[in-house]
């Protein structure tokens, strides 16, 4: 089961609903009428994955956020259902340092703080578009760094977070144009257990990166696994699947 560290109590909890099955889940927003910047983003990134992690353990999430939906949609980050969560009525809120959620019951998922020294990342995707760079290599970038970490956000980062993004979806392309296996058991295991713990999306690419380099595991395998653990990655790691590699 999905466990999140409480800011509060200082110690990883497992997630338990207060509604049965269902996980409301709210991210504070940016000021009203201002442009998304990459904290917001990384907010709405973390959101998304407690979703997406919550999502494989079947529970159904309400979120409750008030993104901007180009952006969010761009780097992959679902929508808001259209519900507003009543004082009281959430169970995680997600909020940067520093940051006193509204529901002061939920526990708080609580970021670290997100900077960076370039003036044209003030408005990201377009910064990223004016360099001809995916916006899902920002999405790679803050996957690389565990969600409670400081993060200083680089043109040199996301420059490299670009370029082996295209080498992922290479290297799944080419897996995919062999005969299909069975996902690995103990690949699967470690992607999908990184996420239960913490979010652990820094250890859940470690271990991506040892299932390509491993001699043992057949092309087929590799390929089911990649997609599969793209569910929670969010990286459309199989979009170049069946063009020239």
């Amino acid at each position: 089961m999905l466990s999140i560290y409480d800011a509060r109590a200082q110690a990883t909890a497992e997630v338990r609903p207060s509604r049965g099955r269902e996980l409301r889940l709210h991210v504070s927003a940016p000021p009203v009428g201002g442009a998304i910047g990459l904290a917001d983003l990384r907010r709405y990134l973390t959101a998304d994955l407690v979703r997406r992690t919550a999502q494989r353990h079947r529970l159904a999430v309400s979120l409750d956020h008030d993104g901007e939906s180009r952006a969010l949609t761009a780097l992959n980050i679902y929508p808001p259902e259209q519900v507003t969560l009543a004082t009281g009525g959430a169970d995680l809120c997600v909020v940067d340092a520093g940051t006193e959620p509204a529901d002061d019951t939920a526990r708080r998922v609580v970021l670290g703080r997100t900077t960076t020294d370039a003036a044209d990342l003030g408005d990201p995707l377009a910064a990223l578009a004016e360099r001809g760079l995916d916006p899902l290599a920002l999405r790679l970038a803050f996957l690389e760094h565990h969600y409670r970490q400081p993060l200083e956000v680089t043109w040199t980062m996301l420059t490299e977070a670009g370029v082996a993004l295209r080498d992922w979806r290479r290297r799944v392309a080419v897996w995919a144009t062999q005969a299909s296996k069975p996902m690995c058991a103990q690949y699967v295991a470690e992607l999908t257990g990184a996420f239960d713990d913490d979010l652990d999306s820094p250890a859940a690419l470690r271990s991506l990166r040892t299932l390509a380099a491993d001699a043992e595991i057949p092309p087929g395998s590799k390929f089911e696994t990649a997609a599969h653990v793209d569910q929670l990655l969010g990286l459309d790691l199989v979009s170049e699947v069946g063009r020239a590699v």
